[in-house]
């Protein structure tokens, strides 16, 4: 079984979701990595 994802741009308050607020400013984290969540009964894409 092959598993494949979309990745798509969100918005929260119009800042991407890749990004996180600290100390006062949204900041972009230094990794390439990226975490999917999945369902664990059928394992399609939940966010």
């Amino acid at each position: 079984m092959t598993a494949t994802a979309e990745t798509t741009t969100a918005t929260f308050a119009g800042q991407p979701v890749n990004t996180q607020f600290i100390a006062g400013q949204w900041r972009e984290g230094r990794s390439e990595k990226v975490n999917t969540d999945t369902n664990p009964f059928d394992d399609s894409v939940v966010a």
